[in-house]
């Protein structure tokens, strides 16, 4: 359990720190909609992982709950490291920031929401390692991350020209299958 805290901390205070920069660069266009979305599924998904916390369930198989932890650091790592290559063009909410530019270094190569999909991994490894049954409900997180990646990509392609294209080559989340 304290491995699954410490990866949504680290997580929370990457988070912070990147909007706190991108926050310097004057807005262009904002989706409020889709910044809505974006606040939905951490609410969502905080609000399972502190029930989770606060009322535990026993853990059914350790190795399961070990797996899970190691996914969950995986999903952390590959946030970050994605996030290295995508930072001068990080927002924490579904906007447009002066100059800002469309990454296709990296995991941008492969799929349109890196760091999307790297949070779902980190839900799922917390899911597994806490192998609490409030986690059968990850799939409405993930809907509405999907629901968000749509209002972003509305957004780019408004202020992008070469979008389109971009889109055509890459999946959302998951190299050459969704």
């Amino acid at each position: 359990m304290i491995v699954v805290v410490a990866v949504w901390v680290v997580f929370l205070v990457v988070v912070v720190l990147a909007s706190r920069r991108a926050a310097r660069k004057p807005l262009r266009s904002y989706d409020k909609r889709g910044s809505f979305y974006m606040k939905a599924q951490y609410t969502v998904f905080f609000t399972l992982l502190g029930r989770a916390l606060l009322f535990p369930w026993p853990v059914g198989s350790e190795s399961l709950s070990i797996a899970g932890q190691a996914v969950a650091v995986l999903g952390l790592v590959g946030y970050g490291l994605t996030l290295r290559t995508f930072i001068a063009s990080y927002n924490p909410m579904v906007c447009i920031r002066e100059r800002q530019t469309l990454c296709r270094r990296g995991a941008y190569k492969y799929v349109r929401h890196p760091l999307y999909s790297w949070q779902m991994i980190m839900m799922a490894g917390t899911g597994l390692a806490l192998q609490h049954p409030v986690f059968l409900a990850l799939p409405i997180p993930f809907l509405i991350m999907a629901a968000t990646a749509k209002r972003e990509e509305a957004l780019l392609a408004e202020f992008h020209e070469d979008y389109a294209e971009y889109a055509r080559q890459t999946r959302r989340f998951i190299p050459f299958v969704l």
